[in-house]
């Protein structure tokens, strides 16, 4: 009840916010609370999934793919985690001095989120890119596998 009570309280300072950065900055604010009291909770709760995914040694091997993707959800929570506990200020974004006046800063914020989103994308990809990966064997052979292979390493590239 407490926990819901203060979600309900904090999306309720949702509405009044003015402009769509001010909304996201409180949508964030709201996630962060969240995970700030209740993330080691879920991650050791992800982590008893891994003791209840059965094992098995065969050609069909369903059982590695449902564990990897039981990993990849943990890594993708984790990575998540990370990312919006993180103070803002602590990215590492390179900017001239002249241009840290009044739109500076609003740029610098600017590029802050671009580089956490890319950041995240990139980790977020290379947490599922097995799965992509295995799934495209079982559909379509090692060709199509091939084939996604250099499809999530182009798109690597670009978020790098």
């Amino acid at each position: 009840r407490q926990c819901w009570s203060g979600v309900s309280d904090a999306m309720a300072a949702l509405r009044p916010a003015q402009g769509a950065s001010a909304s996201f900055d409180a949508f964030l604010d709201v996630q962060r609370k969240f995970m700030d009291r209740h993330g080691n909770s879920l991650e050791q709760l992800l982590s008893v999934m891994v003791y209840m995914v059965p094992v098995q040694d065969d050609e069909e091997d369903l059982t590695g793919f449902l564990s990897q993707v039981v990993y990849s959800v943990i890594d993708l929570f984790n990575l998540y985690r990370t990312v919006l506990l993180r103070q803002p200020t602590a990215t590492p974004i390179a900017v001239p001095p002249h241009a840290l006046g009044p739109a500076g800063m609003s740029q610098l914020q600017h590029l802050r989120r671009t580089y956490t989103m890319a950041a995240f994308s990139l980790r977020g990809l290379r947490a599922v890119q097995v799965l992509l990966e295995m799934h495209a064997m079982r559909r379509g052979g090692l060709r199509r596998a091939f084939r996604v292979c250099v499809q999530v390493e182009v798109t690597k590239l670009f978020l790098k």
